[in-house]
């Protein structure tokens, strides 16, 4: 029989970068939306009143 593979040992730098990738994207998003809530924001104050 081989010798198993300790998942918590081998697998610790990998379970780092993903938490590190997961942040990332989740303050992309965050930006993303801000971004698409001003460029919304700005449409409305360009947008000819109507009477």
């Amino acid at each position: 029989m081989g010798q198993r593979i300790n998942a918590l040992v081998k697998g610790q730098n990998v379970m780092k970068a993903m938490y590190g990738l997961g942040i990332y994207l989740a303050k992309s998003l965050v930006k993303q939306k801000r971004i698409v809530e001003i460029a919304e924001l700005a449409a409305q104050k360009l947008k000819p009143k109507q009477f």
